[in-house]
């Protein structure tokens, strides 16, 4: 799901979100202000709403998540690290790594920094990509588009 400003569903909806201000976002106050409208729309910390999404296992994310000393301790044996070495590797080529998020979890014990680590991969969503999907920005010719249609 994407915003598309050529598909007219795509720009009532955005016209909608606007002047129905379904999730208390404050629209009418900046209305007749772009850009402060498009902080709203696409500023994930302007979204009252607190949605979330959990964040795509990559490898910079894999270095992030994985605390060296569970990495390190007895409960991983070298197999299991080696695993993981190879998942960093092919995610460096560009291989998804997602699919093995809960095999990753499984190496560690349940109670270990980088379960918790794993658990919070969350990221706020802005409320344009609540409505048209993660990634989603709107831009000014999009209002434009949309408020004039």
């Amino acid at each position: 799901m994407s915003f598309n400003i050529n598909d007219p569903a795509d720009l009532l909806a955005l016209k909608n979100e606007v002047n129905n201000d379904p999730a208390s976002m404050g629209y009418a106050a900046v209305v007749d202000n772009t850009s402060q409208l498009l902080k709203l729309l696409d500023d994930p910390d302007n979204n009252v709403g607190g949605e979330t999404i959990e964040v795509e296992l990559t490898a910079e994310v894999l270095l992030d998540v994985i605390d060296t000393s569970d990495f390190a301790s007895n409960q991983v044996d070298q197999g299991e690290r080696d695993w993981i070495k190879m998942c960093f590797d092919y995610a460096l080529s560009g291989v998804p790594i997602e699919k093995y998020r809960s095999k990753i979890k499984g190496i560690f014990q349940s109670n270990s920094t980088t379960n918790s680590n794993i658990d919070a991969l969350l990221r706020n969503l802005s409320r344009a990509e609540v409505l048209f999907g993660a990634g989603v920005s709107i831009s000014r010719n999009d209002w434009i588009a949309a408020r004039n249609s």
